[in-house]
């Protein structure tokens, strides 16, 4: 598996890592790049106790026989009363995006696993409890909420297992200032 990172934004508001996952070698047949996001978000308002968030989900990509990369992506939907995000200039197969509204402080992590498997080993993806826009952090991707019985089996055709990481830390607190500390954003084959 391999990765590049497209893009890392930090405007005011915003917290945005892309990245675009690929295949080692073509895939020798129809398969899915899938992978599982451990998230845990905490948010609080100036002078408040943090409401945590905490969701551990999969989400899966269409891989054509011979292809090297999914043939689209879907864009997660922006949080209720969230300001308009960056424009997006560059193609990308996953992206973490936080929002840091006004007046509140917290920290935000998400944490992937990627792995590669074919339909011949694990056969229809919907049949392991995968709907697209199942999970409303993986936008119109196939997802779930529930561990695939397949997930702890090596990727397909010797394909590494790959890691991300995406963080960041903010305070909006301090009337018009705004402090944000450097998030960080990571990958491992």
């Amino acid at each position: 598996m391999t990765e590049s990172v497209n893009s890392y934004d930090r405007p005011l508001l915003w917290t945005r890592v892309m990245w675009t996952f690929s295949l080692l070698l073509p895939a020798i047949s129809d398969g899915y790049i899938v992978q599982k996001i451990t998230m845990r978000t905490y948010i609080a308002p100036c002078g408040g106790a943090s409401r945590p968030v905490r969701l551990t989900y999969w989400e899966a990509w269409d891989i054509a026989d011979g292809a090297t990369m999914p043939a689209s992506v879907s864009s997660p939907p922006l949080p209720p009363g969230a300001p308009p995000a960056p424009p997006i200039t560059a193609w990308y197969t996953d992206m973490d995006m936080e929002w840091h509204p006004v007046a509140t402080w917290g920290s935000h992590v998400s944490l992937g696993e990627i792995k590669f498997f074919t339909r011949d080993d694990i056969g229809e993806i919907q049949e392991s409890g995968f709907e697209h826009g199942n999970v409303i952090y993986a936008g119109n991707l196939l997802s779930t909420t529930h561990q695939p019985t397949w997930w702890s089996r090596p990727s397909s055709q010797g394909e590494t297992t790959a890691t991300r990481i995406a963080s960041s830390n903010w305070s909006c607190c301090c009337g018009s200032a705004f402090q944000n500390s450097p998030g960080f954003y990571y990958f491992r084959p």
